[in-house]
């Protein structure tokens, strides 16, 4: 997946794209989510992108988090298997399934998603470590939880390490 060519601003529009779609699948349900879910006249995403330093040491992480509904475990397994989408042409930015598995193996080799819905008592996470899954020679993408102090939290966060030097120094 990650020799699949994809420019570095490509890989991390996928997933800020996510992020936007979690907001417009929100929207489609109640067109007043932001306002009333969020209490904003805006969706804010974070992005943490590393320095040069950090990259060079090998200690570089990139980060897209959001505080849109969140996801169920079913939601998010979907979300990273191969070739799933469930978007379409009129509803979604993204337009085919296999754009969250290339961008995050383009950027690194380890991804890690934790999402959670308001009154979820824990975030449900997820890991795809690509260095592990040809050692083992097996897809396995262990799931978690992690709890969370306050149940009223929301949203994604995506993040990849064992960044890929070439395409992350940009």
């Amino acid at each position: 997946l990650g020799k699949i060519p994809l420019k570095h601003w490509q890989c991390l529009a996928e997933l800020i794209d996510n992020s936007i779609d979690a907001l417009l699948s929100a929207e489609r349900v109640n067109p007043n989510w932001l306002s009333e879910e969020l209490g904003l006249d805006y969706y804010p995403i974070h992005i943490t992108l590393p320095n040069d330093l950090q990259l060079t040491q090998g200690a570089g992480v990139i980060t897209v988090e959001d505080i849109g509904p969140g996801m169920t475990l079913e939601q998010l397994l979907d979300a990273v298997k191969a070739g799933f989408s469930s978007n379409n042409a009129t509803d979604s930015l993204g337009l085919f399934g296999m754009g969250f598995n290339i961008a995050t193996a383009k950027m690194g080799n380890v991804t890690t998603v934790r999402t959670t819905r308001r009154n979820d008592e824990s975030w449900t996470c997820l890991r795809i470590d690509f260095d592990k899954m040809i050692k083992n020679r097996a897809f396995a993408a262990p799931v978690w939880t992690e709890e969370k102090e306050d149940h009223d939290v929301h949203g994604t966060i995506i993040e990849v390490t064992s960044l890929n030097q070439t395409v992350c120094k940009y």
